[in-house]
C-alpha cells in the first residue's frame, strides 16, 4: 500500500513521492516538474537528452529514489 506526499522544490515545482512502508520502497514520480527542476524545459525535453546519451534507456513514470545503482537515476542527477 502506497502513502504519497507532495512536496514543494524552490517554491515552484510539486514533486510527488510515494512511500510503502512494508517494504521500505521510496519513489518519486517523473513528469514535468521534475524535468524543470532538474534544468530542464519539460519532460519531452528531458526524455530526448538523455536519449542523446543512452538511447535505450527508459525513464518509467515512477522511479526508485533509495537505489542509488540506477541509471536513470544517475540520468536525472538524483544521485
Amino acid at each position: 500500500m502506497w502513502t504519497y506526499k507532495t512536496m514543494r522544490y524552490d517554491n515552484r515545482f510539486d514533486i510527488q513521492f510515494r512511500f510503502d512502508y512494508v517494504t521500505g520502497i521510496v519513489e518519486m514520480r517523473v513528469d514535468n516538474n521534475v524535468a524543470e527542476a532538474n534544468g530542464y524545459y519539460n519532460l519531452e525535453h528531458l526524455k530526448a537528452e538523455i536519449a542523446k546519451v543512452s538511447p535505450k534507456l527508459e525513464i518509467p513514470e515512477w522511479i526508485r529514489i533509495d537505489n542509488c545503482g540506477s541509471p536513470a537515476l544517475a540520468a536525472l542527477n538524483l544521485n
